[in-house]
C-alpha cells in the first residue's frame, strides 16, 4: 500500500533513486552534474538527504529534451505516491514542479524567439544599420587615402602660384609644400591610427522584435 507524498518530504538518495526508478549511481551523476542542486539537499556528505519536489523540478528543468524523450522516458519525474517504506521527513515548502511537457514548450518559445530576434538582426542589416566594421575601415582608409593624394596633387599647382606671387623659383616652393605637408599627413596618420587601437571590436546594439514590441 503507498501513500501520498508531501510536497515538503525528503528522502535518502538511495530511497530517492528507487522513488523515481533509476540506480543510485545515476543520482550521484545527477549530483555531480548540477542537474541536482545542492538547494535540494538537506544535509552534507553521504549521510545528506533529498527535498523531492524541488530535485524533481531541478532535473526536468535541467536535463536534455531529447534525453527526456529518449532513455530518460522511463525515468518518474512526476512526483508519484511514495513507497510507504519510504521515510519522509518535513522540509521547506518548494514549488510544483513542472512536467515534461512544460518544458518542451518552453524549449519551443525560447527557439521562436531566437528564431525571431535573428530575421529581426537581419531586417536591420538589410536597411543598412549593421555592416561588416572590416569592410567600413577599408572603406575609409581609401577615402582618407584618396584625399591626401588630390591635396598632393594639388601642391603643384600651389607651389606655382606662390612663386609667380613672390618671385620665387617654383621647384623650391613646391619642393618646400611637400616636405611640410608629408610631416602634417605622417602626424595625422599616428594620431588617427592611435585613436582606432582603443575602438571596440564590438558595439552592442538593442534590437526590438515584434514580440517584444506587443510585450
Amino acid at each position: 500500500m503507498s501513500e501520498t507524498l508531501a510536497a515538503d518530504a525528503v528522502m535518502t538518495k538511495g530511497d530517492f533513486a528507487k522513488h523515481i526508478g533509476v540506480s543510485a549511481a545515476r543520482v550521484s551523476q545527477y549530483l555531480t552534474e548540477g542537474k541536482i542542486g545542492s538547494d535540494a539537499l538537506v544535509g552534507e556528505g553521504r549521510s545528506a538527504r533529498i527535498r523531492v519536489a524541488l530535485a524533481l523540478g531541478q532535473i526536468r528543468d535541467r536535463r536534455d529534451v531529447s534525453q527526456a524523450l529518449g532513455n530518460g522516458l522511463f525515468t518518474r519525474l512526476e512526483g508519484p505516491a511514495a513507497s510507504a517504506s519510504a521515510p519522509v521527513e518535513s522540509a521547506a515548502p518548494v514549488p510544483r514542479p513542472d512536467s515534461i511537457e512544460e518544458q518542451i514548450k518552453r524549449e519551443k518559445l525560447r527557439a521562436s524567439q531566437m528564431a525571431n530576434r535573428k530575421a529581426a538582426e537581419e531586417e536591420e542589416e538589410r536597411k543598412g544599420r549593421y555592416i561588416e566594421a572590416v569592410a567600413v575601415r577599408a572603406q575609409m582608409a581609401r577615402l582618407a587615402s584618396s584625399m591626401m593624394q588630390t591635396v598632393e596633387a594639388g601642391l603643384s599647382d600651389m607651389a606655382t602660384v606662390l612663386a609667380g606671387q613672390f618671385g620665387l623659383p617654383q621647384r623650391d616652393v613646391e619642393h618646400a609644400l611637400q616636405m611640410g605637408f608629408r610631416k602634417i599627413r605622417d602626424k595625422a596618420a599616428e594620431r588617427h591610427r592611435s585613436r582606432a587601437e582603443t575602438l571596440p571590436g564590438v558595439l552592442e546594439s538593442v534590437i526590438v522584435a515584434e514580440e517584444d514590441e506587443l510585450a
